[in-house]
């Protein structure tokens, strides 16, 4: 099984990557410049850091297409809040699916930040508003300790070695009344732990308003764990599907929507 599924995510590489050759050279390790762009075939194309897991969030994002269970399609006029945008591959991949959406995108890591502008610019992604901020409990300044892997920067995980940068935080319910959201059709979250300040903190509302939810959960500590998400979330009256990850993640969908049938996911 595991001999099939490599072959399936290398062909749907090879499907999605019109310079794949570069992707795997990139993800060997076997190119030393400091950037590469990769071009995708439905046009867009995206600058990245070749030997780190830009690679691989490219791959889940466009190749395994991991956000996109059915039902969690972006459709038309669609609003969507990405939390934990890191280059702006989901941000691109979601301003693209269908026509008018809206993407807000926040990315507190300096560094990534820069290459998320730049990536919405090449591909003229007007539909995506960026901001260098965290999303958290609410508005203010943390300390974001940060990571040899550009992906995995955190408030909760701390590498040794490796610094900490103050950032700017809002919070789920200042995002939703700064920008006079009626409803959010999709919340995504990679967040390396925040996810838990996040939605305890919003309750009632804003989460009232999210009708769908692709994230991945993280384990903080013995209580902050995946299934204290989907307990919480079910709580709140949404259907939840999950799929285990190494680590102690797990990937997670849950909508309020009617007419979704989810099932427990299988890895791929």
């Amino acid at each position: 099984m595991g001999a099939i599924r490599n072959l399936r995510t290398t062909w749907a590489v090879i499907r999605t990557v019109a310079n794949w050759p570069t992707y795997y050279a990139a993800a060997s390790g076997l190119i030393r410049r400091p950037l590469v762009v990769y071009r995708l075939r439905n046009g867009l194309s995206f600058e990245a850091r070749p030997r780190t897991l830009d690679t691989a969030v490219l791959k889940d994002v466009f190749a395994r297409e991991v956000y996109a269970l059915p039902g969690f399609e972006i459709r038309t006029g669609d609003v969507v809040i990405d939390i934990g945008a890191h280059i702006g591959l989901f941000a691109g991949y979601a301003a693209r699916a269908a026509e008018n959406v809206t993407v807000l995108a926040f990315e507190p890591c300096p560094a990534n930040f820069s290459l998320l502008v730049r990536n919405l610019s090449r591909n003229a992604l007007s539909n995506v508003r960026a901001f260098p901020s965290a999303v958290s409990a609410s508005r203010g300044v943390e300390a974001l300790h940060q990571s040899s892997n550009p992906a995995g920067h955190s408030f909760h995980f701390i590498e040794a070695g490796q610094p900490s940068v103050s950032v700017p935080t809002v919070s789920l319910e200042g995002i939703v009344h700064q920008h006079a959201l009626r409803v959010v059709n999709l919340l995504k979250m990679d967040c390396e732990g925040a996810e838990y300040e996040i939605l305890a903190s919003s309750i009632p509302e804003p989460l009232g308003c999210v009708r769908r939810i692709t994230m991945e959960a993280h384990t903080v500590d013995a209580v902050r764990t995946p299934e204290w998400i989907r307990r919480f979330l079910e709580e709140q009256g949404y259907a939840v599907s999950s799929v285990a990850k190494p680590g102690g993640t797990s990937l997670m969908w849950a909508t309020r929507e009617s007419g979704v049938s989810l099932s427990p996911q299988t890895a791929t």
